[in-house]
């Protein structure tokens, strides 16, 4: 996989979901995460991510906030 879209080479998304690859010799792999309302989940704000269709009649919101350790701030805003 060595960090393509998975639809390049005729791979399809059902191998990207179960297969893992690398990103820069780093390996990776898909993970889902899901929740119910009113759910909160701490990521890294590095964390790389997608939306995934909404099924449900009603439009979904999140709000997100930033939280930093005032020895590692020089760090996040550089990574924003």
């Amino acid at each position: 996989m060595s960090g393509r879209n998975a639809s390049v080479g005729g791979r399809d998304r059902r191998t990207f979901l179960t297969e893992a690859g690398s990103v820069g010799g780093v390996p990776v792999h898909v993970v889902e995460l899901t929740g119910e309302p009113g759910d909160v989940c701490f990521t890294d704000l590095r964390l790389l991510h997608t939306l995934a269709p909404n099924p449900g009649p009603r439009p979904r919101l999140m709000a997100t906030q930033r939280f930093t350790f005032s020895d590692v701030a020089g760090d996040v805003r550089s990574a924003s």
